[in-house]
């Protein structure tokens, strides 16, 4: 079975839009998810967009022919810079084994499908682990492409205080706005500290010996003297650079 047959099996209102690039939706109740598809003959692998509502079948075609100009490997998530994907600034490959999109709709295997999503630069380092992906997917509204930019952050704390904290020496995904509550509750208690990483790996470690006095370090650099407000701008900075 052809591929075009396999897809008007599989889903309404198939449409070939350009030479072997294929849109299909898939309706709920409440929602609609479009599909962009396109194989790479050469490498006998397809490339595949997905969006929530808003069908863009302009960025659709730049996202998958950069990626297919790309080759990238199927082995684990990368990312590459591209400049046709506006807003986006970068391509986020994620290989088969990291999603269940298209799952058990299309005869071609698993191992041939890579989603490819628009980022923006701070979203994502591109050598996430399958098991970061999947929380980072939950914060990052990756099917909307009219979102502004979520950075990554992962944070590791301890507050005596509140008695909140992370398990272990491990960093956990969490959300900008939800770091920045973390950091109003550390204010002025000595004896907790937040450790926070950004997408390039980046770290620095944050301490309030007193109220709205704080002491934040990034690696070995000199310890700088904030504000709470002051801080709060400063982390902000820290997790959504782009350079």
């Amino acid at each position: 079975m052809s591929l075009l047959a396999n897809l008007e099996v599989e889903f309404v209102d198939v449409e070939e839009l350009e030479a072997g690039l294929f849109c299909f939706s898939d309706e709920t109740r409440s929602n609609v998810f479009i599909h962009h598809l396109k194989t790479d003959q050469q490498r006998e692998r397809a490339f595949f967009t997905l969006a929530e509502r808003d069908r863009n079948d302009v960025l659709a075609s730049a996202i998958i022919n950069a990626a297919i100009e790309v080759g990238p490997q199927f082995q684990k998530i990368c990312c590459a810079e591209h400049q046709e994907i506006k807003p986006f600034s970068h391509l986020l490959f994620v290989p088969p084994h990291y999603h269940h999109q298209l799952e058990d709709r299309l005869e071609f295997r698993r191992r041939d499908v890579c989603w490819c999503v628009p980022m923006y630069r701070n979203e994502f380092s591109g050598t996430e682990s399958k098991e970061e992906f999947d929380k980072l997917q939950k914060m990052i509204p990756l099917l909307k492409w009219n979102r502004k930019p979520v950075p990554k952050v992962l944070i590791q704390f301890d507050n005596p205080r509140t008695q909140g904290g992370t398990y272990g020496n491990r960093h956990v995904a969490f959300s900008l706005e939800d770091a920045l509550l973390e950091l109003e509750e550390i204010n002025g208690c000595p004896e907790g500290f937040i450790d926070i990483k950004n997408w390039k790996g980046e770290r620095c470690r944050i301490v309030s010996p007193t109220s709205d006095s704080f002491s934040i370090q990034v690696t070995t650099s000199e310890v700088r003297k904030m504000t709470l407000r002051q801080a709060k701008v400063w982390v902000k900075s820290f997790v959504s650079s782009a350079e």
